[in-house]
């Protein structure tokens, strides 16, 4: 395994449980209750003739509950998760969009933001 994005995965999600509220998925499996950021694996780059890839670029899912205040709690959460992100002096990452989406998992559809970050490894 590379160091680079696995310690990039790790610290982000170290960064994201700061986050007062939101529990952090580090891996795929039990939902729990929202509201929730899971870190997905990156897609990965490789920037010239060099066996490690030079930058990756995380998904991560914040959702909430499919209720009456979801859009609320997006609202309220997402400034919280993407300055997180980007105020990090662990990881060197960058949020670059948010997208409105619904995720998936298992039979349950959450409201959610798909933030795409940054980061270089």
């Amino acid at each position: 395994m590379s160091g680079g994005y696995v310690a990039a995965h790790a610290a982000l999600c170290d960064v994201l449980d700061t986050v007062s509220g939101l529990r952090v998925l580090r891996r795929p499996g039990a939902l729990g209750n929202p509201p929730v950021a899971y870190v997905p694996p990156p897609e990965l780059t490789w920037d010239g003739f060099v066996e490690e890839p030079t930058d990756a670029v995380f998904e991560v899912v914040l959702a909430v509950g499919a209720d009456d205040r979801a859009l609320d709690n997006l609202f309220r959460f997402l400034p919280l998760v993407t300055a997180a992100i980007d105020d990090s002096t662990t990881v060197d990452a960058v949020v670059k969009t948010a997208t409105p989406g619904v995720w998936r998992t298992g039979n349950t559809e959450l409201p959610c933001y798909f933030i795409r970050t940054e980061v270089a490894v």
